[in-house]
């Protein structure tokens, strides 16, 4: 969770405090009620958002990839707790009347005095992996980042595509929104094989080359980060749309020297373009 939401819990539940005590001075004790329920739902809020990152912490030292995966599995259950009692905050707020006050979806800086939403922010990092072979890291690297960057400064999956949409264009679109994209590469990424014993790579639609082509082609910055002991594929692995690749310097990460890698790949990413 993001400084800002953190700040904007704190100040609802000073809001709430003081509305409590209105009511309790206007003995409307159906108010009071309300508002009590609402001001412990935001102390939860307050605790689950402590436990996260508790737990976020314990996952940037962990020594294993075992280690992390057992912890992202539990930040995963507090975020799903958090989303759920976020939703029966939203409820009793309505309930209450107190939208005016509450507003922990902007900042000050992205509020507008005509009202209207502002625009999309730019993600500062796109992952993009091999699932079967990577997904331990990949994880592991965007739990590190989104830690340092906040939560909707990180995209790392393209896992909600509707039925009968282009696959293709959603991907070029996410590319686009990123300021960086981050490629993990692990030993197989350049001949990981489909059922028939085609090389993902060389097909058109294989979803990893898309997004590296999709950045590339639209000059946006790409890091590989090579990690399990990969190295950069040879450019004769790779196909002519994928060829600027081989040509950007990488990062190796290793478990041993995570902290310390991931701190290079933190620093290279908030580098100014």
């Amino acid at each position: 969770m993001s400084g800002y939401a953190r700040s904007a819990l704190t100040a609802q539940l000073a809001t709430v405090a003081k509305a409590r005590a209105g009511a309790i001075e206007q003995r409307d004790t159906g108010r009071v009620a309300k508002l009590l329920g609402l001001e412990n739902c935001l102390q939860s809020l307050v605790e689950l958002d402590n436990k996260i990152l508790s737990v976020q912490q314990e996952k940037f030292s962990a020594h294993d990839s075992s280690q992390a995966l057992e912890l992202r599995e539990q930040e995963e259950a507090l975020r799903k707790q958090r989303a759920e009692l976020d939703e029966l905050r939203e409820l009793v707020t309505h309930e209450v009347d107190l939208e005016p006050d509450i507003d922990d979806e902007q900042s000050p800086s992205e509020r507008t005095d005509n009202n209207e939403p502002p625009p999309s922010p730019l993600i500062r990092v796109f992952i993009s992996y091999r699932r079967e072979h990577t997904s331990h890291f990949a994880g592991r690297i965007s739990d590190w980042l989104i830690g340092h960057l906040g939560e909707n400064q990180v995209f790392m999956d393209v896992d909600s595509i509707e039925l009968g949409v282009d696959f293709k264009e959603v991907i070029t679109d996410a590319v686009g929104q990123c300021a960086v994209l981050v490629a993990v590469i692990g030993p197989q990424w350049a001949t990981m094989c489909d059922e028939s014993g085609k090389r993902r790579l060389t097909q058109p639609d294989d979803i990893v080359r898309l997004e590296v082509e999709a950045a590339l082609r639209r000059n946006i910055r790409v890091i590989p980060v090579l990690v399990d002991g990969a190295e950069m594929p040879d450019p004769r692995q790779l196909p002519e749309s994928l060829a600027a690749l081989a040509r950007r310097n990488a990062l190796k990460i290793r478990h041993e020297s995570f902290r310390q890698d991931v701190r290079r790949l933190l620093q290279a990413v908030e580098k100014p373009q």
